[in-house]
Order: structure tokens, then sequence, then C-alpha cells
């Protein structure tokens, strides 16, 4: 078994990967990996925190390249409402919103970009 330390890590990873991956165009390959993060967090840090916020941001706009548009709901919302009560004024927050105002906007899909440390 892994230390507490080194899955978070993993977990860290698996997310810039995924955002690495969005950016090149590469949903499924995003998917994947941002699914794995967004599932590990919870084993290493409990509740929503903000490396798992940014994971559900990352699996939201993986899903909604990947046109399952009703898929992409769910972990946007999430990660939206933990940055607007973690950290309403932050660059994280504005992010999440963007994203899950551009799942709600019907036809429209694509990888934006903003801010990468997010």
């Amino acid at each position: 078994a892994h230390a507490p330390r080194e899955r978070i890590e993993r977990a860290e990873t698996l997310t810039e990967l995924a955002l690495t991956h969005l950016d090149r165009g590469a949903h499924d390959a995003a998917h994947d990996l941002a699914a794995q993060a967004v599932a590990l967090f919870p084993e290493v840090q409990g509740p929503v925190t903000p490396a798992r916020a940014d994971a559900l941001v990352a699996l939201g706009r993986a899903r909604l390249g990947q046109g399952r548009i009703t898929d992409t709901r769910a972990p946007l919302v999430e990660a939206e409402t933990f940055w607007r009560a973690f950290a309403p004024e932050s660059t994280c927050a504005g992010d999440a919103a963007r994203w899950q105002r551009r799942a709600s906007a019907p036809g429209r899909r694509g990888a934006l970009s903003f801010s990468p440390s997010c």
C-alpha cells in the first residue's frame, strides 16, 4: 500500500495529466485520468478539497469535449459549489462557474482554456 502523501501526489499528478490532455484535445485520455483522480481523492483527503475540485472540473471538461453533455453537469456543479463556499473570489471559482455555464449552454462544446492553476 502507498503512503497517504504518495497517494495524494498520485491523484494530483493524474489531474495535471488530465489537464495536459485537455489542452491537446485528447478528451478520452483526459476523462480516464480525471476519473481516476476524482475516485482517489476521497480515499486520501476526505471531503472535497481544492485539489479534488480541480479534478472535478477536469472531468467535466473532458465529458464536455466528448459531447457527453448530460454527464457533464454533476462534476462541474460539485466543483462550483465547493469553490463558491471555499474561496468565492478566487480564479478557480470563476473558472468552475464558467465551465458549468458552458456545459449548460446548448450546442456549445470544446476545451477552452482558463487558468492553468485550477
